[in-house]
């Protein structure tokens, strides 16, 4: 069996190179892509030593057809969605298993307790003005733990299933709030509007939650991009 020789860091960094000059701008799945290059050129090298670096290079890359990197890197996006989306359906199970619920409960509890205190009106608009804080909240904690500029990664950029939630839903739960109020008979608005204010806000926590728990699996996983 021939013997692999290790690429030098020189036939490394024109992996790099070579990766980006694809169009692939997400440093994780540049780091995925010269590992997988590097140990199919090193293979092909040492079975024919005849055969030069930058000719082995183009063989593997041929290998992934006429659309190149562009299928892996979409199929990489899907992935990270897929993802996201698992992950915060996780964390709404969570919330509504021990030990949790019991936070879950006490939440649903005051709003339920706040709606009968304050009346539909300024009920609405308090939860509404407390939402956009949470907003402003998730939005600086989102730009607060993306990496430099220089190292995009896809792990975090194609996690809208988690931010997503954490932003876009409070917006129609304000104006279906004063629908319900407005449509609804007097007996049951007081059940619908924190009700539904109450799974919203379920919804916000376990997007917070997921991205936190993603954040901090990406910086484990490539510390150089947050450095």
């Amino acid at each position: 069996m021939p013997t692999q020789t290790p690429l030098t860091n020189e036939q490394i960094d024109a992996l790099f190179k070579f990766v980006k000059s694809k169009y692939v701008d997400y440093y994780d799945v540049q780091l995925e892509l010269v590992d997988h290059l590097a140990s199919e050129v090193e293979q092909k090298m040492a079975t024919n030593p005849a055969v030069s670096f930058e000719t082995a290079l183009q063989q593997v890359y041929s290998g992934f057809g006429i659309f190149g990197f562009s299928d892996l890197v979409e199929q990489k996006q899907k992935a990270v969605n897929k993802r996201s989306r698992l992950l915060w359906w996780e964390y709404v199970k969570r919330l509504f298993r021990l030990p949790l619920l019991l936070g879950s409960l006490t939440g649903g509890l005051l709003l339920f307790t706040g709606f009968n205190f304050l009346g539909p009106l300024s009920f609405i608009n308090i939860n509404a003005v407390v939402s956009l804080l949470a907003i402003i909240g998730f939005v600086l904690h989102y730009f607060k733990n993306q990496p430099n500029k220089s190292h995009k990664l896809i792990a975090l950029e194609h996690s809208g299933g988690l931010y997503a939630w954490g932003i876009v839903h409070f917006h129609p739960v304000y104006f279906f709030s004063k629908m319900i109020v407005d449509l609804s008979p007097p007996e049951v608005y007081p059940f619908l509007v924190p009700l539904l204010c109450w799974l919203s806000w379920v919804a916000c926590t376990a997007s917070a939650m997921g991205y936190k728990k993603l954040v901090k699996e990406t910086q484990k996983l490539y510390p150089m991009a947050f450095a």
